[in-house]
């Protein structure tokens, strides 16, 4: 039973844009809840209810574009300088009956001061 009462959670995720001319902005209000993200670029705008955000350049392994689909998705990795590496936020959302997670999108087990992002 999900009691999130159709509240959505974004937790230690990245908000990216490597382009200029694009921009982000994200739904705000009481069905929302941000905390601990990272967002990158001028043109993201960050949400003013995400009180522990980080406003920085991920550090990923390489630039986006231009990859297959699955490729793309390997250059989310962090480098070893990443300000996202054991930043995030462990997440718990027991009170609201949503198991979390205990590995990441490449299947690492997920430490208890996780990495931002799809991989630990």
């Amino acid at each position: 039973m999900n009691n999130s009462k159709d509240k959505h959670y974004y937790l230690n995720n990245i908000f990216y844009s490597n382009t200029n001319n694009a921009s982000l902005q994200l739904a705000e209000g009481e069905a929302t809840h941000y905390e601990k993200n990272l967002y990158f670029n001028k043109n993201v705008k960050i949400p003013t209810t995400d009180s522990q955000a980080l406003n920085m350049n991920p550090l990923f392994t390489q630039q986006l574009g231009g990859f297959s689909a699955f490729a793309e998705l390997n250059a989310l990795k962090p480098t070893k300088n990443s300000p996202m590496i054991k930043k995030g936020n462990p997440v718990t959302l027991t009170n609201v009956h949503i198991p979390s997670t205990t590995r990441d999108f490449f299947g690492n087990s997920i430490s208890t001061h996780p990495t931002m992002g799809i991989s630990e």
